[in-house]
């Protein structure tokens, strides 16, 4: 799987905790899916990628290569040892005001 930046393990944890909270094992499960799922889609190179989640055009200029997997919009940047994912936010989120 790609590497996790700090922000993205953060997001992580904070989203399988409140889903811990709540009880919602399931969900739980569909997020850690939703991350695999898009980590092998970025390494196949499959699927659509967009320059920012489109209901956030103002995000293009993060440089970040987004996607939408499921109920989440995951982000992922390139660093000199190679893809590292940078952000999970739930597409209910406030993303501009989140990153």
């Amino acid at each position: 799987m790609i590497p996790l930046s700090s922000a993205a393990e953060s997001a992580l944890a904070t989203l399988t905790e409140h889903y811990a909270a709540l009880g919602r094992d399931r969900a739980i499960d569909r997020l850690v899916a939703c991350v695999e799922a898009a980590c092998a889609r970025y390494e196949q190179k499959r699927g659509l990628f967009y320059d920012s989640p489109r209901p956030y055009p103002r995000l293009r200029d993060l440089g970040f290569r987004w996607t939408k997997e499921g109920a989440y919009w995951i982000a992922f940047a390139v660093a000199d040892a190679g893809p590292v994912l940078v952000a999970i936010f739930h597409d209910a989120a406030d993303i501009p005001n989140r990153v």
